[in-house]
């Protein structure tokens, strides 16, 4: 949209009569107005806005249409005006306002909206003039503060809403999934055991590959010396073979030998078709990973055709994480594949990942209990219109290189 001596005014692209790609508007004496994006009609990643000299008005982030993240307006001398975070179109975090001389005027916190901590306002001279108490402020996090942060979460997020797929639940999940994981001899799953949520998904496709008429070979994060026991147990059901092992003795127990872990027992017991096997060897070595693929190896070259279903902790990543270790030590996915059994190609790692939640489990400076889980990226959940949802992503810092998107968490205490 040009003006009638030809000059610049707007330039915008549309999909479907909506707006959708980058957005831009000039000022009549041909300087930029705004700059910014939509997505499907939406405004979606970094806006800017300048005043006609040149000096910038403000600064916006969205995502989908809301705000989030930094919010930003300055004086046209270029003296920052106001300043906040926001979160969903609402205040959440540290709010500034300064007069024109860049003395601070009003300095406050918001969570989700609402006040907390106390509220300072200055005069012109920087005294205080009057101060607000409302109720404490909670630990907080602020996902992104920079433009090159806020930028790459708008592309994330894109990606996430784009790709993500139903998956139904997560004990019974659709014929969908199958779809996305049927190419892939073996599926490396990293959770929280200690959970209900993350042993029901090991069940749900469980049952969904046997209902595909495929075989499965699960290998649990056990000690092979609870393998008898295990056994036992998947021949009668009866939960007192596994509480003759220390695992589930010991006063100090972690996620492992949660309710929900024996749930998922009892469910695998009524499938034909499932092995279920320890991955932990007797004989430790000094990294734990080389024992632990090299039972793995033996016990699937016994169940070759089988899908192998693996699930524990990060040692399931694909990727080499030890140049941040003292200690070397490679993650079971990566030396899995890449092998005779297994190209690189047949293995898929998978994180669980979650909002928010508890789970049950074991720190090494404040023992054994029920702890908050929180996943620190947040457009995982800002971003997607359902869940669960099942994402398939390049490989991660984390190794992993596809998501299961569950919510929230719900902690499961040993048995």
């Amino acid at each position: 949209m040009c003006t009638p001596d030809g000059k610049w005014m707007m330039a915008r692209f549309w999909k479907n009569g909506s707006p959708h790609g980058p957005t831009a508007m000039w000022h009549s004496n041909g300087k930029k107005a705004a700059e910014g994006s939509y997505w499907k009609g939406k405004e979606h990643g970094l806006w800017q806005m300048w005043y006609p000299n040149g000096q910038p008005s403000q600064f916006n982030f969205y995502l989908f249409g809301k705000t989030y993240g930094p919010k930003k307006q300055w004086f046209p001398n270029g003296q920052l005006q106001f300043e906040v975070y926001t979160k969903k179109n609402v205040f959440h975090g540290l709010q500034r306002i300064w007069y024109m001389d860049g003395t601070l005027k009003f300095s406050g916190r918001w969570i989700a909206g609402k006040e907390c901590g106390s509220f300072y306002t200055y005069n012109t001279e920087g005294k205080l003039a009057d101060k607000q108490s409302y109720k404490a402020c909670p630990k907080t996090l602020i996902p992104f503060t920079s433009r090159k942060q806020s930028s790459a979460v708008a592309q994330r997020a894109v990606f996430v809403r784009e790709r993500a797929k139903k998956v139904g639940s997560t004990k019974q999940l659709d014929d969908s999934m199958y779809t996305s994981l049927q190419s892939y001899k073996a599926l490396l799953l990293g959770g929280f055991p200690g959970t209900v949520e993350f042993p029901a998904l090991v069940g749900g496709l469980a049952s969904l590959f046997v209902k595909k008429g495929d075989k499965v070979l699960l290998g649990l994060d056990w000690p092979v010396s609870m393998q008898p026991l295990l056994d036992a147990f998947m021949r009668d059901g009866k939960p007192s073979h596994l509480q003759k092992h220390l695992m589930f003795l010991k006063k100090h127990r972690d996620g492992r030998s949660s309710s929900a872990m024996v749930s998922l027992l009892q469910r695998l017991r009524s499938l034909k078709g499932v092995t279920v096997f320890c991955t932990r060897p007797l004989k430790p070595t000094q990294d734990p990973s080389e024992g632990i693929a090299r039972l793995i190896l033996s016990t699937y070259a016994k169940h070759k055709g089988a899908r192998l279903l693996l699930i524990g902790d990060l040692l399931q990543s694909r990727v080499d994480r030890g140049m941040w270790a003292a200690v070397k030590r490679l993650p079971v996915g990566y030396r899995l594949s890449g092998g005779k059994a297994f190209a690189a190609g047949d293995l898929l790692a998978i994180r669980v990942r979650n909002r928010d939640g508890k789970a049950w489990m074991c720190q090494s400076t404040a023992g054994c209990r029920v702890y908050n889980v929180r996943f620190f990226y947040p457009v995982y959940h800002i971003a997607a219109p359902f869940v669960p949802y099942f994402l398939k992503e390049r490989t991660l810092l984390d190794g992993y290189h596809a998501s299961l998107y569950l919510g929230t968490l719900t902690p499961s205490k040993p048995q």
